[in-house]
């Protein structure tokens, strides 16, 4: 299941977690994930204390960066998430 095994990666092992903030489309990359996913993902972060700002700035360059889109919703405040198209 790959939530489960995003998440349990991203709980348990502190080097990946810090890489994945650095760069948020390595998950994109290392699992297959929904939106909702992500935005569970995302949820979870800001909840544990992640520095949404500096989640969101590496975010937005990997976005820009890659062939890839942005899905935010301005709306309830969610991280946009780098997506492959």
């Amino acid at each position: 299941m790959p939530f489960k095994d995003a998440l349990a990666k991203l709980v348990n092992d502190s080097g990946y977690r810090s890489q994945a903030i650095a760069d948020p489309g390595l998950i994109d990359k290392d699992f297959d994930l929904s939106v909702e996913e992500y935005g569970a993902l995302t949820q979870a972060a800001r909840l544990s204390g992640v520095d949404m700002n500096a989640l969101d700035k590496n975010l937005a360059t990997a976005t820009a960066a890659a062939d890839t889109s942005c899905c935010c919703c301005c709306c309830c405040g969610e991280s946009g998430i780098a997506l492959r198209v």
